[in-house]
């Protein structure tokens, strides 16, 4: 098959489509339910240790742009500083689990961090946190992912997706 000849149905669940493999999710965290858990910021590459300026927790630009897909919603347009300072202060919410609940923090007053985590609540819910094997790319996943999923992009498609291979061949 070529991709101009598109996808081709056999059965009624088997579709084959042309595209690549990109790599294998190698690691999960729990679906998002409105706790960010401490499993999200450690596959996010969070490590808790402070910089070396102002003595404030490092957050990785990957993970809060993942959790808000890149973009601020009121204006469609990439994430702003703001979002990342929001999440930085979010650390210090963190309960003695290192997770973060937030559900009471939305409408608090301050409406950055609401702004930030109603985006999360938007783009997150039900899904996972994902860390892939080779290229340890950071994404979403449904909540029903696994590890050993593949990660692949197909041709026609706008944005990855995650495939499971048949047990049974």
């Amino acid at each position: 098959d070529t991709p101009d000849q598109g996808p081709r149905t056999i059965s009624d669940r088997t579709l084959c489509a042309n595209g690549i493999q990109l790599d294998i999710i190698d690691t999960l965290s729990s679906p998002y339910e409105g706790t960010i858990t401490e499993s999200w910021l450690l596959i996010g590459g969070w490590s808790g240790q402070r910089s070396r300026w102002r003595g404030q927790k490092l957050i990785p630009d990957e993970l809060w742009r993942t959790m808000v897909a890149d973009r601020d919603p009121s204006e469609g347009t990439s994430t702003k500083a703001e979002f990342k300072e929001a999440c930085k202060q979010l650390l210090g919410s963190r309960d003695e689990h290192n997770n973060i609940s937030t559900t009471p923090l939305i409408g608090q007053g301050n409406n950055t961090i609401s702004k930030f985590l109603t985006r999360v609540n938007d783009i997150a819910w039900k899904r996972r946190l994902f860390r892939t094997n080779e290229l340890k790319r950071l994404g979403l996943a449904p909540e029903n992912a696994e590890e050993g999923d593949l990660l692949c992009v197909l041709y026609g498609c706008s944005v990855p997706v995650i495939l499971r291979a048949l047990k049974d061949g």
